[in-house]
């Protein structure tokens, strides 16, 4: 249908026509088709006009634009025949934009408030059944931390984050086993990580495990990976161990030694909601496991509940946005 309307606005408006084929277009041709099946000649020719912000901002609210609405340009006509609205909402957000003059930061509050970015990544058997692919955007798609926020929850899980603000970079150094580490003792060692600093030659280990830019060469876009090397750093790093230590003491100065109130908050913490019946099963059976493990142990509670909190910010929940 929408084929046969541009076609139309073609004819009507070759000056359009000609805008759509040139390379310096910051819209995709795609794009356009997609909207101008709803679209008026003379709402055409408004769009044309918002063109007269300044470039540089315009030229990246329009890339954004693009990029927020690919998937839903990538859905056929037979899915879009499915849904009540069409591409209704989608026209309307595309004049929202607009009228906003093209501003990134009225874009990032319409994303961020939509229904769509807020609901959850649980899968629903109607979706799975009408549509596997989520390529109608049913639910939210299940989503790793970045690297960097990956440190950074886990230094505000465990009370240790320093929230300074400003300030000189964190020098990273090469320890004697080969791996890329803040020294505990630096000042500042516990801030964010977009203050550590960054080197070609000797990138923080932890963050290159979790799919941080490599400097040597340029990345557009980051990936997503899963490798058996992260779950070992999880296990083994001294920084995730330490921050287990901090997230065990804190859940004692703030519930007490009751094993139920910290296995609630911990999750409270960490998820931000409650253990599901099964999650409080296991916690609780892991909690009696690790104390005949340290039976002997001078400071068996310490240990077990360092471990409980280790496993914590290693599981799904901590690291996955759900």
């Amino acid at each position: 249908m929408y084929h046969a309307r541009i076609a139309e606005i073609d004819e009507q408006n070759k000056a359009l026509q000609d805008l759509l084929n040139t390379a310096a277009m910051p819209f995709r041709r795609e794009l356009i088709r997609g909207q101008l099946h709803e679209l008026e000649l003379a709402e055409v020719n408004a769009i044309l006009a918002a063109w007269e912000t300044p470039q540089q901002d315009r030229n990246e609210a329009q890339q954004a634009l693009v990029e927020g609405h690919q998937e839903v340009l990538e859905v056929s006509d037979e899915e879009l025949a499915k849904q009540s609205d069409g591409f209704a909402k989608v026209q309307q957000h595309f004049r929202e934009q607009i009228e906003s003059g093209w501003s990134i930061k009225e874009l990032h509050r319409l994303i961020l408030r939509s229904a769509v970015y807020r609901q959850q990544s649980a899968p629903r058997d109607e979706g799975l059944a009408r549509d596997p692919d989520n390529r109608l955007w049913w639910r939210f798609p299940l989503r790793r931390l970045s690297a960097e926020a990956v440190c950074d929850a886990m230094l505000a899980i465990s009370g240790l984050l320093d929230e300074e603000m400003y300030g000189p970079y964190i020098p990273t150094g090469r320890r004697s086993n080969g791996l890329v580490a803040v020294a505990d003792n630096h000042p500042g060692a516990r801030r964010r990580s977009i203050f550590v600093q960054q080197r070609r030659t000797q990138m923080l280990s932890m963050l290159e495990l979790f799919d941080a830019p490599v400097m040597l060469t340029s990345c557009p876009q980051r990936s997503t990976s899963t490798v058996p090397l992260q779950s070992l750093a999880m296990l083994n790093s001294g920084f995730v161990r330490d921050c287990a230590g901090a997230f065990a003491l804190r859940l004692e100065q703030q519930v007490g030694t009751d094993d139920a109130g910290r296995i609630e908050r911990s999750f409270l913490t960490v998820a931000g909601r409650p253990p599901m019946s099964d999650e409080r099963r296991l916690s609780e059976e892991f909690l009696v496991r690790q104390r005949e493990l340290y039976a002997d142990a001078a400071d068996t509670e310490r240990r077990v509940w360092a471990d409980y909190c280790q496993m914590l910010l290693a599981g799904t929940a901590a690291l996955y946005i759900e």
